[in-house]
């Protein structure tokens, strides 16, 4: 924690109450632990860019921490070398805040995959989205 700067670092666990001093703070990144005692990491770290959201604290009041859950895929395409057409896919939390890691029993999820059909239901190009 700092108090110079107003960061703070949270650590809890799943319906944990948490005392934090009255006033306005922005979430700016966080990290979800559902890994079991003495089991492989399962993590989900995300953080928001520049659409921080901001919680209010109130003396003897709870806030619930805006995070977590409701993850969705969104596929972004831009053009790359040679003006070839680039796929990135970001997976997104439901207050904005882009994932940064995730950990599966100790490991990656298998890579998503993806299938480009022309109008015709055609199959023009496939392949696999790349963790990094």
């Amino acid at each position: 924690a700092s108090d110079d700067y107003g960061v703070v670092v949270i650590a809890g666990a799943k319906d944990q109450k948490i005392a934090l001093a009255e006033g306005t703070w922005k979430v700016v990144n966080y990290t979800l632990d559902a890994t079991g005692p003495g089991g492989k990491p399962t993590v989900v770290e995300a953080a928001y860019g520049n659409n921080q959201p901001t919680l209010t604290v109130k003396k003897d009041e709870t806030s619930p921490l805006p995070f977590g859950g409701a993850f969705k895929a969104i596929v972004v395409s831009g053009r790359g070398k040679d003006n070839q057409i680039a796929l990135q896919l970001r997976i997104v939390g439901p207050a904005g805040e882009s994932c940064r890691n995730i950990l599966v029993g100790g490991g990656r999820p298998p890579k998503p995959r993806f299938v480009i059909k022309d109008a015709n239901d055609k199959i023009v190009h496939q392949g696999e989205f790349e963790y990094g």
